[in-house]
């Protein structure tokens, strides 16, 4: 339990460092800029994900989990993002990312979008490590 109290305050900074680089974004003008700008935010998006699985596996040994169904989340935007979070990890393997989707599928679907980000990023990080 002592170890969810100290993720939780990670997310204060995490938070705050994720607000920095967005104002800081209009500012970056070279490629290369742009690149190292691009792996910072990824990095700490992974960061933030970390944090969070640590707090809900807190909350499941507690029997406190609970989900939010109640929203429509596009799948291929999420699954977009969880590439670009994981896209430096995946280079720094030579790995390429890259997702397709059916035209059948569906645009939006109910769910907890929170927990699919995690699910996702989960699999694809292991996917990484492990290829």
């Amino acid at each position: 339990m002592a170890f969810a109290s100290a993720a939780h305050e990670f997310r204060n900074p995490l938070n705050s460092i994720l607000q920095s680089l967005e104002l800081l974004q209009q500012y970056v003008r070279s490629p290369e800029a742009e690149k190292f700008f691009a792996i910072a935010s990824n990095c700490c998006n992974l960061l933030l994900f970390l944090v969070n699985d640590i707090l809900d596996y807190s909350q499941h040994d507690a029997d406190k989990l609970a989900l939010n169904m109640d929203q429509l989340v596009s799948v291929e935007s999420a699954v977009r993002e969880c590439i670009e979070i994981l896209r430096f990890k995946a280079d720094m393997k030579r790995i390429y990312l890259s997702s397709q989707f059916s035209t059948r599928f569906p645009e939006s679907v109910l769910l907890d979008g929170n927990r699919l980000q995690q699910i996702l990023i989960n699999l694809v990080s292991n996917a990484i490590k492990y290829t």
